[in-house]
């Protein structure tokens, strides 16, 4: 989270402070991925989200970008994965009204996650031996 950045310097020290993210005790906010589902032609990543050491369960889309072998023999896979969270849910509340009416800051926060993951040796050796028991 120390490296969060929105190109105001002001700002990024408030959003490291307690306020918001609380960097100095809480240094990062974490994503794992508990379960996959197909949806239609893409696929939805639930898992748990902490953020100041609060853990929620999130639903994610994600949309496949690819699949392919690097030079070396290596499986990647790439995407994005998005959603929608609530920042209170997190306990991250802190707010200014507007003379206008409204908020400065909203509730809402979209992700926007693009990855590549690539397969370890250790997943493919896993997964040859549990097919080599499954047809013996």
């Amino acid at each position: 989270m120390a490296s969060v950045q929105t190109g105001s310097a002001d700002r990024d020290t408030h959003i490291k402070g307690e306020d918001f993210f609380d960097v100095e005790k809480h240094p990062t906010m974490t994503f794992v991925s508990t379960r996959v589902e197909p949806d239609g032609d893409d696929y939805k990543v639930i898992g748990d989200l902490t953020i100041k050491g609060e853990t929620k369960e999130v639903e994610l889309s994600y949309e496949h970008g690819g699949d392919l072998q690097d030079p070396f023999g290596n499986r990647k896979v790439g995407g994005s994965l998005t959603g929608m969270i609530k920042r209170s849910d997190w306990g991250l509340t802190w707010n200014v009204p507007l003379d206008t009416g409204g908020l400065l800051v909203s509730d809402k926060i979209v992700l926007e996650i693009d990855l590549q993951v690539a397969e370890s040796s250790e997943a493919v050796a896993d997964e040859a031996k549990a097919e080599a028991q499954l047809t013996a």
